[in-house]
């Protein structure tokens, strides 16, 4: 695909990304998907235009990136306890591998970033984003869902479901390359941010969202810090005469909704 962000004459990145998916593997394990993409060696747009370039189009590199992810799915069923006739818990982790070869940006691209080669101390590998990528990367949902106790006249197997709670966990992914560059263990952490949404049928209508930086500075230089804080919470919540949780408190208990 390709991106065309708004902005003034003197400031329009453009950004291309092809991504190849594979057909994937071990579909009823492990659901193995192999991927092929040319990705932009920094996280920045590809073409780049600002009053640093005195309104000429500065570009990056873009190298081959090779990964390999697996998304199993774990779940348990327990039994019911009051208007609940079974509990069922599923787990999906998904879990991913990347390599990417060692690749190049120019000191003009960096420069209109605001960046440089230069580290903090005066090295010359103060930007890290072009070294090669050795990565994993792990993500995590779960539910807990409910079957409601059918009504005697209707079918014993039957019974509407709900999803009592949801958590989906954003991904974290670590560089070996860059711990190794780094002489920093927790430097190999290359997520920015990190953050979590919960969502329960219980309260229709209710999202949550919590986001926390990770680093003080940007990851792709070796003067960032590993600093978590919270940055911000999200919550939204609508309410409608069907979904609202009364209506769904008189479903669990057998009661029709009004």
């Amino acid at each position: 695909p390709i991106y065309f962000l708004a902005g003034t004459p003197t400031a329009a990145p453009v950004d291309w990304t092809p991504v190849f998916t594979l057909p994937p593997m071990a579909r009823n394990n492990f659901n193995l998907t192999p991927t092929v993409s040319f990705s932009n060696v920094d996280g920045s747009a590809f073409w780049i235009r600002n009053e640093r370039t005195n309104g000429q189009w500065v570009h990056q590199s873009k190298r081959p990136s090779f990964g390999l992810s697996a998304s199993p799915t774990l779940f348990g069923l327990f039994g019911g306890f009051g208007p609940f006739s079974r509990i069922r818990h599923s787990i999906t982790p998904v879990f991913g591998y990347n390599f990417a070869p060692s690749a190049n940006v120019s000191d003009e691209f960096l420069a209109a970033l605001g960046r440089t080669k230069v580290g903090a101390n005066g090295s010359t590998t103060g930007y890290l984003g072009g070294l090669r990528q050795s990565s994993l990367s792990f993500q995590l949902s779960t539910n807990v869902e409910a079957k409601l106790r059918a009504p005697s006249d209707s079918n014993p197997e039957g019974g509407e479901k709900l999803k009592l709670l949801s958590l989906n966990f954003d991904a974290l992914s670590y560089d070996f390359e860059r711990a190794k560059a780094t002489h920093s263990a927790i430097r190999g952490l290359t997520s920015q941010t990190f953050g979590y949404t919960i969502r329960s049928d219980l309260l229709p209508g209710f999202d949550l969202g919590v986001r926390y930086s990770l680093f003080q500075g940007a990851t792709v230089s070796d003067s960032a810090k590993f600093s978590p804080f919270r940055e911000g919470i999200n919550a939204s919540f609508s309410f409608s005469n069907t979904a609202n949780p009364f209506a769904v408190f008189q479903r669990i208990f057998g009661r029709a909704a009004p």
